[in-house]
């Protein structure tokens, strides 16, 4: 081989290997582009995807980690706000967390106990039994009573936040009749995409894990207060179905699915204004399948007493938070005397209820100090554990004529301390010290002896024309607004159990059926 021919196949090889380069260089470009690609597309995914699931069980797959679930709580709309697991941690130490669905029917519930139930294994189980007489499966079928399209919109809250599995597959399969809606459900970029015009700043924190989350462990507190509801007329508890429906077979699915993972379910019938004989038959019909199989049955909707309808309801349908506050009272309850459950508070395992009890007493705060009404006020110092609050109104003030102002106040106060208050025409003194959990309270004319408080030592004078509190004996510190404010309805302040500061005096003076709200100097 002469040298001309060792110059070219050197050459040869040169070439050779500037194309095995460029190639590699290529290809490593390519699997960079595929790659920001992928990324850009994900993070697009991820900012236009509704974030209600997410919202909703953004505290659920950490906890279910830690095994820290001790009980799920499911059903309807009526479990999300009439459930709530940070009073059950709080109160009971029990740990908890709601899955319920809004517009969630048996066979919805059953697929959310089983998405769940991949992830954790509680020791029990609440199911809610409202629409147990629905007698059909597919939420996209015509039998759907109500409104398939509302029914396969709300089965997203419970199924979006869970990742693609054989189960989420096999529910769609079950839940969903067109092929095309399930696709949405697998791939919901489709019917996302278009949501461009709606984003905020929250959709875009949730690619640095920032966004907004639920802080009650998957339940919703109402604010609202329906004055014209009132309890529903009961039935002859005799009257049961006249015969199987799919909700109770789902049901059932649900009890023997308990018993082979070795969980304990009980079943609830939860309250609601607008109840009919078909809801009355369905409690009856859960009272029997309980009966039958040997397990627990809260029937609230027909426990006298319990909730008052006409103050603890957010529309007639769903409970608000002293409705809340009751039926999960009532269920805590229960469940710490009637189960071997463990207190947990103070376990390490359990930090995470400890963090959102913390952080959900702040956002309480905050909407205390910011009211919507003077109804939504009263109703949102029911059940606080922390505030401490003042609340006078004077003799002849309009709230003597406002029953449902009236029955809020009883809440707070005690019935027959409110009565006296207008059977006498007032004046009224009612004071919750958050740092002791004392309450003091007079109605009509009166001067009580000085009493001690977080704010140091009280004096009260209620004369027919004059109020005062008075703090360490000072008539130069009269905490109320007697000049500017002399003449409102009711005047309310809340204090900081820190410092005992004043963090808001708000005055409110009736305006036909309304009241006018202001800020007191």
């Amino acid at each position: 081989m002469d040298g001309s021919e060792n110059m070219q196949n050197m050459n040869n090889r040169k070439t050779r290997q500037k194309s095995r380069r460029r190639g590699l260089r290529l290809f490593l470009l390519s699997l960079l582009f595929a790659a920001l690609l992928s990324s850009a597309i994900l993070a697009a995914m991820t900012v236009v995807q509704r974030k209600e699931s997410r919202y909703k069980y953004a505290d659920f797959f950490g906890a279910a980690k830690t095994g820290s679930i001790d009980v799920l709580l499911l059903g309807s709309s009526h479990v999300i706000n009439g459930i709530d697991p940070v009073q059950l941690y709080e109160d009971y130490g029990i740990t908890s967390y709601n899955m319920g669905g809004h517009g969630s029917m048996l066979p919805s519930t059953y697929w959310t106990l089983r998405n769940a139930l991949d992830y954790c294994t509680p020791r029990y189980v609440v199911i809610d039994t409202y629409m147990l007489e629905k007698d059909f499966r597919c939420l996209d079928d015509a039998a759907n009573d109500g409104d398939p399209s509302t029914s396969v919109e709300q089965l997203h809250l419970n199924m979006d936040a869970f990742p693609v599995t054989a189960t989420k597959i096999a529910a769609l399969n079950d839940l969903i009749a067109s092929p095309d809606t399930r696709r949405s459900f697998l791939f919901d970029f489709e019917i996302y995409h278009n949501r461009w015009e709606e984003l905020n700043a929250d959709d875009f924190r949730r690619l640095s894990g920032t966004d907004d989350r639920n802080s009650r462990m998957g339940a919703e507190i109402r604010s609202g207060v329906d004055i014209s509801s009132e309890a529903p007329a009961p039935v002859d508890p005799s009257l049961r179905f006249d015969a199987p429906t799919v909700g109770e077979d789902y049901l059932n699915r649900m009890l023997d699915l308990c018993s082979e993972r070795g969980i304990t379910p009980i079943l609830t019938y939860l309250p609601f204004a607008y109840a009919q004989e078909k809801d009355f038959r369905a409690a009856h019909e859960t009272a029997y399948i309980a009966a039958r199989r040997g397990i627990p049955f809260l029937d609230l909707i027909e426990t006298d007493g319990l909730i008052d309808y006409g103050t603890d309801m957010n529309d007639r349908g769903h409970l608000n938070r002293s409705g809340m506050y009751k039926v999960t009272a009532f269920i805590g309850t229960c469940l710490r005397s009637g189960t071997d459950l463990a207190d947990r508070r103070g376990d390490p395992s359990c930090s995470l209820w400890e963090q959102e009890a913390a952080r959900s007493d702040t956002e309480q705060e905050e909407k205390e100090l910011d009211p919507d009404s003077l109804y939504s006020e009263l109703l949102d110092l029911y059940g606080t554990k922390n505030a401490s609050w003042l609340i006078t109104f004077p003799a002849g003030s309009e709230l003597l004529h406002d029953p449902e102002a009236m029955r809020l106040l009883s809440q707070l106060g005690t019935p027959s301390a409110v009565q006296q208050a207008a059977a006498s025409g007032g004046p009224y003194f009612l004071m919750h010290d958050g740092t002791s959990g004392k309450t003091y309270e007079w109605s009509g004319p009166a001067q009580p002896e000085p009493f001690d408080t977080l704010l140091g030592s009280v004096t009260y004078i209620g004369a027919p024309d004059f109020q005062a509190v008075y703090l360490d004996g000072r008539e130069d510190n009269n905490l109320l607004d007697m000049e500017e404010h002399y003449s409102s309805d009711l005047q309310l302040l809340l204090f900081d159990n820190a410092d005992s500061s004043v963090l808001t005096h708000l005055c409110f003076e009736a305006k036909g059926l309304d009241y006018e709200m202001a800020q007191a100097d």
